[in-house]
C-alpha cells in the first residue's frame, strides 16, 4: 500500500480530493485521511445529515476518514479495508508519533503565504523532524514543498526552507506553485456546495500539479495516469461545469 502524508496548516482539502478521485477512477482503493485541527477535509466533504456520527465516509469513489483523533486508529481501519493508496493530510502534532510518521513513502509540507499559516506548520514540522544539526550524518527525509495560494510578494520563495534549515530535511529541487487563481477558487467553492468533484475548469497549472503528485504517490503508469484524467475530464463535462 502506498502511504502519503502532507503536513502543514493550509486547506489543500481540494487538492487531496481531486487527487483521491484520479487514484479512485484508475481502479485503486483510495482513502483520505483528515488529521488537521482545522478540519479541513472533514468540513469540505459532503456528509449526509442522518449519518454526522460516522467516520468513514464514501464521497465520489473514494473513502474518507474523519472524526479520528490518532493515527493509530487509521492502522487498524487500513488492515483491515485492503486500501491501496492513503493520503493523509496532517496539522495536529498529537495525531501521529515521529515512528508512524516515518512509514510514509512520501512526504510533502503545505503553506501559504500568510504568517500564520507559516508559524503554525513551522512549529509542527519542528515537533515531527526533531530537532537536530543540518550538517548532522543522519538521514534525511526527502520533502516536496507546496506552495498554497502561491503571490509574487516580499516573502522570499525559500523563507520556509530556511526557517527549517537545521531540520534533517532534503527539499525537492522544484515546489509545487497553486497559483492565486480566481477560476481554481471558484471551482473549488462549487464542488464543495454541489458535492462533486469537477475538474473541467480548473487552470491549466492546477491540473498540472494534480498529475504530477498524482504520479509521485501513486506510481501508476503514464498511461492508465492519462485515462484516468481524460475519463474525470468527461465525467466534468457531463456535469454541464
Amino acid at each position: 500500500m502506498k502511504r502519503s502524508l502532507f503536513l502543514g496548516s493550509a486547506d489543500i482539502s481540494d487538492l487531496l480530493q481531486y487527487v483521491g478521485k484520479v487514484i479512485s477512477t484508475s481502479g485503486k482503493k483510495v482513502l483520505l485521511v483528515d488529521g488537521t485541527t482545522e478540519k479541513y477535509i472533514q468540513y469540505n466533504t459532503p456528509i449526509p445529515m442522518s449519518t454526522e456520527q460516522m467516520k468513514i465516509v464514501e464521497f465520489d469513489g473514494f473513502d474518507v476518514a474523519v472524526g479520528y483523533e490518532t493515527f493509530k486508529e487509521i492502522e487498524s481501519l487500513v488492515a483491515k479495508n485492503g486500501y491501496e493508496q492513503l493520503i493523509v493530510h496532517c496539522s495536529n502534532v498529537a495525531f501521529m508519533s515521529k515512528e508512524e510518521f516515518n512509514s510514509f513513502h512520501t512526504k510533502y509540507i503545505a503553506v501559504t503565504p500568510e504568517k500564520m499559516s507559516i508559524d503554525k506548520t513551522v512549529d509542527l514540522v519542528k515537533m515531527l523532524f526533531g530537532k537536530g544539526p543540518s550538517d548532522s550524518k543522519g538521514p534525511t527525509t526527502d520533502v516536496t514543498k507546496i506552495s498554497v495560494n502561491h503571490v509574487e510578494g516580499n516573502i522570499a520563495e525559500d523563507y520556509l526552507e530556511t526557517i527549517l534549515t537545521d531540520l534533517p530535511i532534503s527539499w525537492s529541487e522544484e515546489p509545487y506553485e497553486l497559483l492565486h487563481d480566481e477560476i481554481d477558487y471558484v471551482t473549488k467553492i462549487n464542488n464543495q456546495h454541489q458535492g462533486k468533484i469537477n475538474i473541467r475548469r480548473l487552470s491549466k497549472n492546477y491540473k498540472g500539479i494534480i498529475k504530477k503528485i498524482t504520479a509521485e504517490i501513486s506510481e501508476l503508469e503514464t498511461s492508465l495516469l492519462k485515462t484516468s484524467m481524460k475519463e474525470l475530464m468527461r465525467r466534468s463535462f457531463a456535469w454541464g461545469k
